[in-house]
C-alpha cells in the first residue's frame, strides 16, 4: 500500500452501451466507463500489487440506477488506460440481495472492503468481506453477518439513511481502527458517525460505536453520504455528499480523539465549501 490521501476521484454517473463497440464516439476517453451497464459512486479507489483498483457502484445491463447495484471493478497502471474485470462483490446473501452499497477498501492484512449491504426490506446495515487470495482482489469472501446492524437508536437514524462507511480514521484513543458511517440524526440533520472495527481484518466482531465524529446543520442537507477524511501532516478536510443536493461539501480541520474540530472552515456553511460546482457527487481521497 502507498500514497498519500491527497487525489479525489469523483463519481461519475454514466451509461454505456451493451455493445462496446458501438457508440464510441459517445464513450468517455479518459475518464472509466464500464463496457456496458449503470455506473455512479467509486468505492474504494487503492493502489495495490502495482496496479490501481478502482471499485464502483454497478448495474450490470441497466440503463439507471433502479436496478441491483454490486460492485464493479477495473484496474490501471497510469490511471487513464483501464482494463475491466469481473464483478468484485454480488449481492448474494440476505444481508445484501438488495443492493452493495457504497463503501471501501481498508488498507490491512488481509485487505478488508467494508460496505453498506442492504436488505430486501431497504434496511441499510455495514458489512465486510476480505480479499480472499493475498496477491489479489479479484474475489472476495464476505462475512457471515453485518459488523453494524444499526446505529444507537437514541440517534433516531432512519433505517434507510445508514451508509457509506469510509477508510481508517484514528478513533478515540488514537488507534487507526475506526471507519466513519453517514447518518441522518432524527430524519433532521446530516451526521458522520464513528465506529471501531477489530484490530484483526479477519474477526467478525461486531463493530463498537464510539460517537458523534461530526454534525453540523448546514447547506451539506440532513443526510449526509460517503463521508471522506483526507488529512495531510495536521490539517485535514473533511468531505461529505449532501443527500438530494447532488453535491459533495467539505470543511477544512484538525482531528483530535476521534472527533472533528473545525478549523479554516465548517462542513457546507459557505458558498466556498462546495468541492466543485459541476457534476460532482461522492468524491473519494485516496
Amino acid at each position: 500500500w502507498s500514497h498519500a490521501n491527497v487525489l479525489f476521484i469523483i463519481a461519475l454517473a454514466s451509461v454505456a452501451c451493451c455493445d462496446s463497440r458501438a457508440g464510441e464516439h459517445w464513450r468517455a476517453r479518459i475518464h472509466f466507463q464500464p463496457h456496458e451497464g449503470w455506473m455512479n459512486d467509486p468505492n474504494g479507489p487503492v493502489y495495490f500489487q502495482g496496479e490501481y483498483h478502482l471499485f464502483f457502484q454497478y448495474v450490470p445491463g441497466a440503463a439507471n440506477p433502479q436496478g441491483t447495484k454490486v460492485w464493479g471493478h477495473a484496474t490501471s497502471t497510469d490511471l487513464v488506460h483501464w482494463q475491466e474485470r469481473k464483478v468484485a462483490i454480488h449481492a448474494d446473501t440476505e444481508w445484501d440481495i438488495g443492493g452493495v452499497f457504497s463503501g471501501s477498501i481498508l488498507h490491512t492484512d488481509p485487505p478488508l472492503a467494508v460496505y453498506t449491504c442492504v436488505s430486501a426490506d431497504g434496511t441499510q446495515r455495514q458489512c465486510a468481506a476480505t480479499a480472499a487470495q493475498r496477491n489479489s482482489l479479484d474475489e472476495w469472501t464476505k462475512f457471515s453477518a453485518p459488523l453494524a446492524a444499526a446505529a444507537p437508536s437514541t440517534l433516531g437514524v432512519p433505517r434507510t439513511e445508514f451508509r457509506d462507511p469510509s477508510e481508517t480514521v484514528l478513533c478515540l484513543d488514537g488507534k487507526p481502527q475506526c471507519v466513519l458511517v453517514g447518518a441522518s440524526l432524527n430524519a433532521t440533520v446530516g451526521a458522520a458517525l464513528l465506529y471501531r472495527r477489530s484490530a484483526d481484518p479477519r474477526a467478525s466482531e461486531p463493530w463498537r460505536y464510539e460517537g458523534e465524529f461530526h454534525t453540523a446543520l448546514t447547506r451539506a442537507g440532513r443526510m449526509w453520504e460517503c463521508p471522506d477524511l483526507a488529512c495531510v501532516r495536521e490539517t485535514c478536510i473533511l468531505k461529505v455528499s449532501g443527500d438530494k443536493t447532488g453535491t459533495d461539501f467539505y470543511g477544512v480541520g484538525s482531528v483530535a480523539r476521534g472527533r472533528w474540530r473545525v478549523g479554516a472552515a465548517e462542513v457546507g456553511t459557505s458558498a466556498r465549501t462546495v468541492l466543485d460546482y459541476g457534476t460532482y457527487y461522492a468524491g473519494k481521497s485516496f
